[in-house]
C-alpha cells in the first residue's frame, strides 16, 4: 500500500469512528431509566419524615391527591406510623432508584431505597405522583 493509499484508507476509519461516536451521543435509548422528577425528592423526604419520625398528619397529607386524602384518614396514619414504627425503627436516609413514567398514561412512580434504625439495608417506597394543571399531588404509597 503506498503512502497515498494509507492516508487515505486512515482518514476513512477516522471518519467512520467519528460518525459512529456521534451517533451514540443523542437522545437517551428506550432502554434507559428516566430520571428522578425535580418534584419527587423533596415530597418523598416529607412523606417519610412525617409519617414516621414527626408524626404529623397534616405535614404528610399535605401533597396528598383527593382520593389519597379520603383514603388515609387521621385513624389510618397513627396506625400506619404504629405499624412502621415499631417494625422498622426511625426513618433514616433514601436513594432513588427508580422511576417509572406514564403509569396508566397519567401518573410517575419513583422508587427509593429508604434506610430505617431497624432495616438498615434499606426497604422499597414507592410514591405515586400525579402531575395536573393544579400542581403536583401524591396519589400513593407504598411500602416493600
Amino acid at each position: 500500500m503506498t503512502y497515498k493509499a494509507l492516508r487515505i484508507f486512515t482518514a476513512i476509519v477516522v471518519v467512520v469512528l467519528a460518525a459512529t461516536i456521534v451517533a451514540g451521543c443523542g437522545k437517551p435509548g428506550p432502554t434507559e431509566t428516566p430520571k428522578e422528577p425535580e418534584y419527587a425528592n423533596a415530597i418523598a423526604e416529607n412523606l417519610l419524615q412525617a409519617l414516621i419520625n414527626k408524626e404529623d398528619y397534616a405535614a404528610f397529607a399535605r401533597d396528598f391527591d383527593e382520593t389519597m386524602k379520603k383514603t388515609i384518614t387521621e385513624a389510618a396514619f397513627k396506625q400506619t406510623h404504629d405499624d412502621l414504627l415499631g417494625k422498622y425503627g426511625e426513618y433514616l436516609t433514601k436513594k432513588f432508584t427508580f422511576t417509572e413514567e406514564n403509569v396508566q398514561e397519567i401518573y410517575t412512580a419513583v422508587s427509593y431505597n429508604a434506610t430505617f434504625a431497624k432495616r438498615p439495608e434499606g426497604i422499597t417506597v414507592r410514591v405515586v405522583f400525579q402531575e395536573t394543571d393544579k400542581g403536583v399531588f401524591v396519589a400513593g404509597l407504598w411500602f416493600q
